[in-house]
């Protein structure tokens, strides 16, 4: 006995979730890659698996859900890249779907008034004592205390940004690499941490110094971001 075949809209769903989900891993994958493991990728690859599980058991409702999801903050520049791959692989046209309307547009973002958070201008300073400014816009609340050091690569193509934050009984330090495409934490601590300095060593290097290495949160050793790959040598010095 054959298992019933899939109705047409599931049949539909599937493979426009499928295309969409394609899509993504070709556009977003690859671009922060910490020690060999893409999270990117690995949350797609579930995604993938979770579109295979809710067709087999056909769940045409939680399909449109998982639609609903990965549209909803399509980066305004994809969504006709998007459309077309998805008109391509599939030939269902995207926008004919209920769920494009609840894809974050435009008009949705300037509507966005957030009750909370704060704009400022921050100087940051360089390792070589020059400062630059950076406009931070936040949703969060404003910490009670925060500091940040910046080191360019020599290609001024990448980006380090040490950063001490506390917000009343928690703080941290930690240390982002910037890249063109992403950026991500390359090592991060508990407590405020004045010891702990970036600086690069060529374009694919970076040295990490500190007086103690403990209570680490984020600890990565290389960082690949599309054609870039980022060494982290790290060194602790004397206190």
């Amino acid at each position: 006995m054959t298992s019933r075949p899939p109705s047409p809209a599931l049949q539909r769903y599937y493979d426009v979730v499928n295309a969409v989900i394609e899509f993504q891993i070709e556009k977003f994958c690859g671009q922060f890659v910490c020690d060999g493991f893409d999270g990117v990728l690995h949350f797609f690859t579930q995604q993938q698996a979770q579109a295979d599980r809710t067709f087999q058991l056909r769940r045409l409702s939680a399909l449109k859900s998982q639609l609903a999801s990965r549209l909803k903050h399509l980066r305004m520049d994809y969504q006709t890249p998007m459309a077309d791959h998805v008109m391509n692989r599939t030939g269902h046209v995207l926008e004919t779907f209920p769920e494009w309307e609840g894809r974050m547009t435009l008009e949705k973002i300037k509507a966005i008034r957030p009750s909370k958070g704060y704009t400022e201008t921050k100087e940051i300073i360089q390792p070589d004592g020059t400062v630059v400014q950076r406009i931070r816009v936040s949703t969060g609340p404003r910490p009670d205390f925060m500091e940040e050091q910046e080191a360019i690569s020599p290609d001024g193509r990448l980006r380090l940004l040490v950063t001490q934050y506390r917000i009343k009984d928690h703080s941290s330090t930690n240390v982002t690499l910037i890249t063109p495409t992403a950026s991500g934490p390359i090592y991060g601590v508990q407590g405020l941490r004045p010891d702990i300095k970036a600086a690069w060593i060529d374009n694919q290097t970076v040295r990490l110094e500190m007086q103690k290495d403990d209570r680490s949160i984020v600890r990565h050793h290389e960082i690949r971001s599309l054609n870039d790959t980022i060494h982290i040598e790290y060194h602790q010095t004397d206190i």
